[in-house]
């Protein structure tokens, strides 16, 4: 840069062109980085915004303090007799108007014209950076290392090797277009064009995998994109810890104690729970470990309807149909249209019969339902104790007195006799009189 910062070219410039003056700086911004930065000054003329990594309150200070009052002119100034020693940052004054150098166009004419400007508003910033001398070597240095690596990279290769106790060996190699490492004689990592290929363990405590929002974050103890956690029904993703996994907002998850919520689910294999419920609202099945119960609490729960399912039995109403475990059935009424077996059938009701049935015949007690009053007829015949013991009555007197091998049934009223013979049995007809006070004839002696 030269030691005269200030070129007055007054008029020797072909065309001049000047634009309104810009108010001075008020405030000075330096960012540090997405979280910090330091300001200073107020609102009532322009910002000067700088980033730096390394910046300070003082430095904000000290900044807005050397701009006290200066204000920015825009110019441009075509075909200008510059000093060749200018450069970008000197100033110039052209007309009795100062103002900094931050473009140039050299023109390699007789008189080496420059074409000059500080340019207009926003193009401050975005369109001509200023980069001070020291930042230009730098990055021309930086330019020709990169061209030197780039013909000598194709032409680099090493491999080391590296004894211990058990024979471990170790290398790397580098070519114009990848990058290998390599360990007891496999490549374990491979860098080209197309990627990076790992061969064996990969450790990391954070980081991403994947862009935008299909990225998976990773943390210390979970890799996740979306939802945060077990139990996040904020955020939709999927979530893979150390305490569970969830996808979803919370539609599906299995906590680290394999407890499992989901909105449906369709199994195809053996389902195994010792607790838990079926359904929602009102509609819910309870299981436990010996039952499956809605409504009632057990199999002789009388005071809940429902339904109750369970080693010990099945139950439905409220206890009002019942089968327990011994094949006991209990039921308010039934009915059956096929055969039914039955070693024995116990009645008891509301008409004064009571008893059973089995295979040895009608016990004492015993009712047949349908008695009009004692007949000789057995298809009416009643049934209870008092009943029976008339006809045992009969039943000896007849039997006593006739074997009879002959079929009765040509037999009628109007042919019987007062008295006939059976077999040398002489018999007669006899009355007797029911527990009812009904007559009834019979053969005796």
């Amino acid at each position: 840069m030269s030691t005269l910062t200030n070129f007055p070219l007054n008029k020797s410039v072909a065309d001049f062109d000047l634009s309104p003056i810009f108010d001075s700086y008020s405030r000075v911004t330096i960012v540090v980085d997405d979280e910090t930065e330091y300001t200073t000054g107020t609102d009532t003329g322009r910002t000067l915004t700088i980033e730096n990594p390394f910046g300070t309150q003082e430095m904000a200070e000290n900044i807005l303090a050397s701009l006290a009052g200066y204000q920015y002119q825009p110019y441009a100034a075509n075909s200008a007799l510059l000093d060749p020693a200018a450069e970008i940052g000197d100033a110039a004054t052209i007309n009795a108007v100062m103002g900094g150098i931050y473009e140039i166009r050299q023109k390699f004419t007789r008189l080496a014209e420059s074409d000059i400007s500080a340019p207009y508003d926003e193009e401050i910033d975005h369109e001509y950076p200023y980069n001070p001398p020291a930042d230009r070597k730098i990055a021309r240095q930086a330019a020709q290392t990169r061209s030197e690596f780039a013909v000598q990279s194709g032409l680099i290769a090493a491999k080391v090797s590296q004894v211990g106790g058990d024979s471990q060996s170790f290398g790397w190699e580098l070519l114009s277009d990848s990058f290998t490492l390599t360990a007891n004689g496999r490549d374990v990592f491979m860098c080209d064009e197309n990627g990076i290929v790992v061969d064996g363990e990969i450790r990391a405590r954070s980081g991403v995998i994947g862009i935008g929002s299909n990225a998976f974050t990773i943390s210390d103890k979970a890799i996740y994109n979306g939802v945060t956690g077990v139990g996040d029904t904020e955020h939709y993703g999927v979530y893979l810890g150390t305490d569970g996994i969830q996808l979803g907002k919370g539609a599906f998850s299995v906590d680290s104690m394999g407890n499992l919520v989901a909105s449906s689910a369709t199994l195809s294999g053996e389902v195994h729970a010792q607790s838990g419920t079926i359904g929602s609202g009102e509609i819910v099945f309870l299981i436990d470990g010996a039952a499956i119960k809605n409504g009632m609490t057990s199999l002789m729960d009388t005071s809940h309807n429902g339904v109750y399912v369970g080693v010990d039995g099945f139950a439905l109403g409220g206890g009002k149909f019942r089968v327990n475990a011994n094949g006991e059935l209990t039921a308010t009424s039934g009915k059956f249209t096929g055969e039914t077996y039955a070693s024995s059938i116990r009645s008891s009701g509301s008409h004064g019969y009571g008893g059973s049935f089995s295979g040895a015949g009608l016990s004492d007690d015993s009712v047949s339902y349908g008695k009009t009053g004692f007949k000789s007829t057995l298809n009416q015949v009643g049934t209870n104790k008092s009943d029976i013991a008339a006809i045992n009555k009969l039943f000896t007197a007849t039997l006593t007195c006739n074997n009879l091998t002959a079929s009765m049934a040509g037999i009628t009223y109007a042919s019987i006799k007062t008295s006939m013979t059976f077999q040398g049995y002489g018999c007669t007809w006899r009355t007797a009189t029911d527990g009812g006070g009904n007559t009834i004839r019979y053969l005796g002696r």
